[in-house]
């Protein structure tokens, strides 16, 4: 891929081929345009990340060559205040954005696919994943789903599978995630109680994960929104759990912003190896600017 890369930043450069350079700094500056907005999104979720699990090293690093990217890149559009020789980093930064646009649509596709692909259990157990509360006690509309889904699943099974809701109590909340979406299941949607179990001691999908599998020590099918399953599965084999999703219908209005999230999300699972990217595709496109211009 690096050699592909290169291959086609040094025919983007080639102002022999007019043709090619018009089509590719079309294609560019789209995709500039794009990659920037995702690498803002990236931007402001590291942040988020940052700020709640510390200042490790590596978030540091990735969150300093993001802002290090976006400045460059909307320097690029300003008046040619900088030198030319370091002005010309403008194709560097600009296809390190649609490297960022690239890894999106991988994302997105592979989120798509992941979805049809997962068929419904034969057997459990299953667990579903909390959120927020309404009010401190209630399920909102997006985790009724991911509960309707579930049951809907089960209904099907013979015998009648064991249900984990898995969720623990927010600052802000009153219950248990856990505590409020077993009683949703049991009063609208007729769930067995005796067929449910609480796990209510996770903070995050990765704690969801780890506590169920701890709990149940059996593979099993966790449910949450539509947007959320691959980074629930991709976190699942990081700890090396079996276990499948299966996902929840959510508004599309917010699907939208969802998947801009989790798509920050999953990049961050493995910042180690975005930081190697980053670095390679930078230099390698530094490495055909200086051959170019030379």
């Amino acid at each position: 891929m690096l050699a592909v890369f290169g291959y086609f930043m040094y025919t983007l450069f080639r102002t022999d081929n007019n043709v090619v350079y018009r089509v590719a700094l079309i294609v560019g500056v789209i995709g500039d345009f794009l990659g920037l907005s995702l690498l803002l999104v990236l931007l402001f979720y590291s942040y988020k990340k940052w700020h709640e699990s510390g200042h490790t090293v590596t978030n540091i690093i990735l969150s300093g060559m993001i802002i290090f990217y976006v400045v460059l890149n909307v320097s690029i559009y300003l008046p040619q205040w900088l030198p030319s020789d370091i002005w010309q980093l403008r194709g560097v930064i600009s296809w390190l954005a649609l490297f960022v646009l690239w890894q999106f649509l991988r994302f997105f596709i592979t989120s798509m696919i992941y979805g049809l692909v997962v068929k419904r259990p034969e057997v459990g157990p299953l667990v579903v994943l909390g959120g927020g509360l309404v009010d401190g006690y209630f399920v909102g509309r997006i985790v009724s789903q991911r509960i309707k889904a579930a049951v809907k699943d089960a209904k099907q099974m013979t015998p009648y599978p064991m249900i984990v809701f898995s969720g623990g109590q927010g600052e802000d909340e009153l219950i248990s995630e856990a505590q409020a979406m077993r009683d949703y299941a049991v009063k609208e949607l007729h769930v067995p109680i005796e067929k449910t179990r609480l796990e209510d001691q996770s903070r995050n999908t990765f704690e969801n994960i780890r506590n169920s599998s701890e709990m149940l020590h059996t593979p099993f099918t966790f449910y949450s929104s539509d947007y959320h399953i691959l980074r629930g599965a991709t976190l699942a084999q990081q700890q090396k759990v079996t276990a499948s999703g299966r996902g929840g219908k959510s508004p599309f209005p917010y699907r939208i912003i969802a998947f801009l999230r989790e798509f920050s999300g999953v990049m961050n699972i493995k910042k180690k190896a975005q930081i190697v990217w980053g670095s390679l595709l930078f230099f390698v496109a530094m490495a055909v600017v200086i051959i170019v211009f030379r």
